[in-house]
């Protein structure tokens, strides 16, 4: 086995070891996770105007989870059957559309505990 080989196959026993340990944190990402624990979502709002976090769960209607100030960074707990989370503009604004910097600016870290 050449070296550039044995190094690569080393490498990957070291990931495979590091992702198969059992004390690992919570997961996180950038995306709604597969999670059989408890989903919650860190928003926040570097925008500066108030945003409404609603999700979207197998309802008919969104919920409301929570407004959020400019400036503000909290963790928010989601409904079972979560399948979308999608900040709205707390007041009008017009034309009515989702700002461009407002979907920049309101960011989510998705959490599974």
């Amino acid at each position: 086995m050449s070296k550039s080989l044995r190094g690569v196959v080393v490498l990957a026993g070291f990931v495979l070891g590091a992702c198969g340990s059992s004390n690992n944190p919570p997961q996180t990402g950038a995306k709604l996770l597969a999670c059989t624990g408890q989903q919650a979502v860190t928003v926040t709002n570097d925008w500066n105007e108030a945003v409404e976090i609603y999700a979207n769960t197998d309802s008919a209607q969104p919920t409301l989870l929570a407004r959020v100030n400019p400036t503000e960074h909290v963790e928010l707990v989601l409904p079972p059957g979560t399948s979308a989370v999608k900040p709205v503009p707390a007041r009008a604004i017009r034309p009515s559309y989702d700002p461009p910097a407002m979907l920049q600016l309101v960011r989510f870290r998705y959490m599974c505990r």
